[in-house]
């Protein structure tokens, strides 16, 4: 759980609090996604019909920021092949990617379970590994394709669930999804948002008239799914349609929203990231050490609430006078998606003995920073306000576990919470 310490509403204003804030909010721009992503595409024609990698290049570039990307897509092409092909294994040694998306041969992760544990699931494991190796920051994408239009009739007979395109697709949505949990990385649900679309826009054909590889239709589809995992952005604000009617794009970007962006976590977007905590003890006369237990974290910015600060992982830091002080952590792993927790620490003298107190926080705000919703925990009843840096009132409602602030501008926030008992505030950066 993630928080940042509360403080008297009043005390919010003072000169203190808010030089303390401000150098919270330039501490945390050093960790802001990076200005150019560069994404490696390892498949095969699924990957390479209507050149998926430069649709999602473009439409990832709407949002300001610099794509480069990079392809090795045989025809036909296995993880196995790729595995040990020297292209792919020169690509990957680049160690340049922020992204690697690893597309499985159409059919064979839909297979019997003992075939797929010994020609797919191995080397998923070993091209991730070679990712993780030379790309230390990179996450790894598995690509969730989808079943054919009418079933796989050539496997029909010694394997029935793929003789429809429910069961096909089913096999594939749930192999794809055991490999990016057993290798900690991220699924592109490409294969349910055509599901979502086969459903709800049936007149949207997906497919060529193979009844298997991807028609433009279907390209985009895919597309606008990799934009909402690599973004973490809503997609139906993409505004490139590829020369669609635009209420052809608007359905697949609405099923793209439903299935992969209202969903992020079944896809295991943001499980990775950087997750804040630490402990403290106290020495005599002032020293405090502060132990760093994040997880998921290799950069890390404290704010000791006097003034200083530090970059070291677990420091020790030496106070100069009794009193309250709000100590910052943020913790990021490679500049990107950072966490913040903090505490209240009282530092006080007792009968001439100095001692430390934490003061628990009572609620919890988290992630912070925050790019699409607050999830709240710690409060049950009362009211919230959001409150941008010049004091203007620009949310309120009812205390409740989910807040959307996806409309919202970037920039530092107070969040009021009044109960019954008490008015409490913590400050709240929002980096959409």
């Amino acid at each position: 759980m993630k928080s940042i310490s509360s403080v008297c509403i009043s005390d919010i204003y003072q000169m203190k609090k808010i030089l303390a804030l401000i150098f919270c909010v330039s501490s945390i721009s050093s960790f802001s996604q990076k200005d150019t992503l560069n994404i490696l595409f390892l498949g095969n024609s699924y990957t390479q019909f209507n050149n998926l990698p430069s649709m999602v290049e473009t439409l990832i570039e709407e949002t300001g920021v610099e794509v480069i990307t990079d392809a090795n897509t045989p025809g036909g092409y296995t993880l196995k092949q790729h595995s040990t092909n020297a292209t792919s294994i020169q690509k990957i040694k680049q160690g340049v990617w922020d992204f690697v998306v690893l597309q499985e041969q159409s059919q064979l992760p839909s297979f019997p379970l003992g075939q797929v544990q010994q020609e797919t699931f191995p080397y998923a494991k070993t091209l991730d590994t070679l990712i993780t190796k030379h790309n230390p920051c990179a996450e790894t994408i598995f690509y969730n394709t989808w079943g054919r239009k009418n079933g796989d009739a050539g496997n029909c007979g010694f394997w029935p669930p793929v003789c429809t395109y429910e069961g096909m697709d089913s096999m594939l949505a749930l192999r794809y999804k055991y490999m990016a949990d057993t290798n900690k990385a991220l699924v592109s649900p490409v294969g349910p948002v055509w599901r979502n679309i086969r459903e709800n826009y049936p007149t949207i054909n997906l497919y060529t008239s193979d009844e298997s590889h991807p028609s433009i239709y279907g390209s985009y589809a895919a597309a606008v799914s990799f934009f909402a995992v690599i973004t973490r952005k809503d997609p139906t604000f993409i505004t490139n349609n590829f020369g669609f009617t635009q209420i052809d794009a608007d359905n697949i970007k609405q099923a793209a929203k439903e299935v992969a962006y209202n969903q992020l976590n079944n896809w295991n977007v943001g499980e990775y990231d950087a997750n804040a905590f630490f402990e403290t003890d106290s020495f005599s006369p002032f020293e405090v050490a502060f132990e760093n237990k994040s997880t998921w974290a290799n950069e890390f910015i404290w704010d000791f609430g006097d003034g200083e600060s530090s970059t070291e992982k677990s420091p020790t830091h030496t106070y100069t006078d009794t009193g309250s002080y709000n100590i910052y952590l943020i913790s990021s792993y490679c500049g990107v998606f950072p966490d913040t927790f903090s505490v209240d620490l009282k530092i006080k003298n007792n009968n001439n003995s100095v001692g430390l107190e934490e003061v628990e926080n009572r609620f919890m705000v988290y992630p912070n920073p925050a790019n699409s919703v607050l999830n709240i925990s710690g409060i049950v009843n009362g009211e919230l306000e959001l409150r941008d840096i010049s004091g203007k009132l620009v949310l309120k409602s009812k205390i409740k576990p989910i807040v959307g602030i996806e409309n919202l501008e970037k920039g530092l926030y107070f969040l009021t919470f009044t109960t019954n008992s008490s008015i409490e505030t913590q400050s709240v950066l929002i980096i959409n």
